[in-house]
C-alpha cells in the first residue's frame, strides 16, 4: 500500500491513487447510507401498516359493541336521553375497549342534514355527543365505505393522532362510522429515533473508516432482525398470536399462484355466545377465551392430520404444505386445510372440530355461557377459484348455520349466497 500511494522518484504522493480510495471510500459510504435509508423506510412503511391495521381492527371490535336498533334512534340529544340507558351501557363498553387497547378515543359519528355529529365519544373532559365535527380525509373514506386508516391524520388544538375508522351499515345503508384515535407519540418518536440513527451512522462512518466493513455487517444484521421483527408484528394478531388477515391473504395468494392446482378447505369459525362472554363476564375474560380457542385451534391443525386414521380421514395435502389457522375478526377465524377437495373432506373436517372443541378448550365460560362453533366450509377450487370469494362462501354457510342453532357446520352449496331460508349440503346435528 505504501509504495502504491508513494511515487518512487519524487516521493510524494499520488494524485491518481488518492483519488481513487477517495472514490472508493466516497461509494461504500454512499452505499451504506443509502441501504440503510431504504431499510429505514421499509421499517417505517411496515410499523405504519402494522399501526393502520391495529386501528382498523380496534375500530371494527368497536363497532360490534353498537346495538344498531337503538343506534338509529340517536337523531338528537333528547333520543339520547330517551333511551339513557342503553346509551350509557354502550358508551361504557367504548370507554372499556379503549383502555383496554391504550386508545385515546373511540367514538362514532353520524351524518344528520349534511353536518357530522358526534353520537358516542369516550372523552371524559366533555359532553359532545350531537356536537358538530369537520372530518379528515379517513373519516371521509369510512363514510364513503372503506375501512380507513391514517397515521397523524388528525392534528389539532388536542395533539396529533393517528386515526383509524369503519362504516356502519343498517339496512345496507352506512348510518354512521366508528372512529380510534392513538396519541401518535410512538410514530413521530419512531422516525425521529431513525433520523437520530441516521445521524450518528454518518459520524460514525467518517471518524472510523477502518472498521467499515465490520460495521457495516453488525448493522445490516441488526437491521435484518428489526425487520424481520417488525414484518412479524404486522403478520400476527397481537392478543392470541395467530397468523392475521394480512398474513392469511399473503399465504392464499402465494398458494393459489404457485399451486393453482392444489385443492384446499376454508373454514370459517365464528365463536357462539362469545358476546355474552364479553357484556357478563368483562374483556379480559373474552380475551383470555380468545387465547384458549387460537391455541386449541393450532393444536387441532397439527392434531388433525396425526388423527387421520382414527378419524378416518383420507386426504392428505402436498409435502411442504401444512395447515394454517388464522384471527380474522373479534371472535372470527380461519383454518386453511391444503389437501382437501370434497365436501366429504370438508365435513370430516368440521365434525372434528366441533367433536374436539367440546374436550379441548377448558375454560368455565364455555359451560357458563355455552360458548361453540358455528362453521362455514368451502373448498378450492370447487367452489370457487378466487380466495377472496371463497371467504365470501364460508363465511355465508357459516351464517347458515349459526342461524340453523349453532354448534354445527354447513358446507357451502351454490345459491345459498343470498338466500334468508336454510339451504345445507352437509351438517352435524350431534356435534
Amino acid at each position: 500500500m505504501y509504495q502504491f500511494m508513494i511515487d518512487k522518484k519524487t516521493g510524494q504522493l499520488r494524485i491518481g491513487p488518492i483519488i481513487t480510495l477517495a472514490a472508493f471510500i466516497l461509494l461504500i459510504f454512499v452505499s451504506v447510507i443509502g441501504l440503510n435509508r431504504k431499510n429505514t423506510n421499509e421499517l417505517t412503511e411496515i410499523t405504519k401498516n402494522s399501526m393502520e391495521a391495529q386501528l382498523i381492527a380496534v375500530a371494527q371490535s368497536a363497532s360490534k359493541l353498537i346495538d344498531l336498533d337503538v343506534y338509529v334512534k340517536y337523531t338528537d340529544a333528547e333520543a339520547v336521553q330517551a333511551n339513557r340507558d342503553a346509551y350509557t351501557q354502550v358508551r361504557s363498553a367504548l370507554s372499556s375497549l379503549a383502555t383496554n387497547v391504550g386508545a385515546k378515543y373511540i367514538y362514532v359519528l353520524r351524518e344528520i342534514d349534511g353536518e357530522y355529529y358526534f353520537v358516542f365519544d369516550t372523552d371524559t373532559e366533555q359532553d359532545t355527543k350531537f356536537t358538530t365535527y369537520e372530518l379528515s380525509e379517513v373519516h371521509e373514506r369510512a363514510f364513503a365505505g372503506e375501512w380507513a386508516a391514517g397515521i397523524m391524520n388528525v392534528q389539532d388544538e388536542f395533539g396529533s393522532f393517528n386515526t383509524g375508522a369503519v362504516p356502519i351499515y343498517y339496512a345496507r345503508e352506512i348510518v354512521g362510522i366508528v372512529c380510534v384515535d392513538y396519541e401518535d407519540r410512538f410514530f413521530s418518536e419512531s422516525m425521529k429515533t431513525a433520523e437520530q440513527n441516521q445521524m450518528i451512522l454518518i459520524v460514525t462512518l467518517l471518524a472510523v473508516l477502518v472498521t467499515l466493513t465490520a460495521f457495516l455487517i453488525q448493522l445490516l444484521r441488526r437491521l435484518g432482525i428489526a425487520q424481520r421483527d417488525m414484518r412479524r408484528l404486522a403478520q400476527n394478531d397481537a392478543l392470541t398470536g395467530l397468523p392475521n388477515r394480512v398474513y392469511l391473504f399473503e399465504y392464499l395468494e402465494e398458494l393459489s399462484t404457485k399451486r393453482p392446482n392444489e385443492p384446499f378447505a376454508m373454514i370459517f369459525i365464528d365463536l357462539d355466545n362469545f358476546k355474552q362472554v364479553n357484556d357478563s363476564a368483562g374483556h379480559d375474560a373474552g380475551d383470555e377465551l380468545l387465547r384458549k380457542v387460537a391455541n386449541f385451534l393450532q393444536e387441532q391443525s397439527s392434531a388433525f392430520m396425526q388423527n387421520q386414521e382414527e378419524d378416518a380421514i383420507t386426504f392428505r395435502p402436498s409435502a411442504g404444505l401444512l395447515n394454517v389457522s388464522a384471527r380474522v375478526g373479534g371472535d372470527e377465524f380461519i383454518q386453511v386445510f391444503p389437501g382437501a377437495s370434497t365436501p366429504e373432506d370438508g365435513s370430516r373436517i368440521a365434525e372434528f372440530l366441533l367433536k374436539k372443541f367440546k374436550t379441548g378448550v377448558v375454560s368455565r365460560y364455555v359451560d357458563l355461557y355455552k360458548v361453540s362453533l358455528s362453521i362455514g366450509v368451502a373448498l378450492y377450487p370447487h367452489h370457487a377459484d378466487n380466495h377472496h370469494v371463497l371467504i365470501k362462501y364460508a363465511d355465508t354457510a357459516m351464517y347458515h348455520a349459526k342461524k340453523a342453532g349453532k354448534n354445527q357446520y354447513r358446507i357451502y352449496v351454490d345459491g345459498l349466497l343470498g338466500k334468508d331460508e336454510e339451504a345445507i349440503d352437509t351438517s352435524s346435528e350431534e356435534a
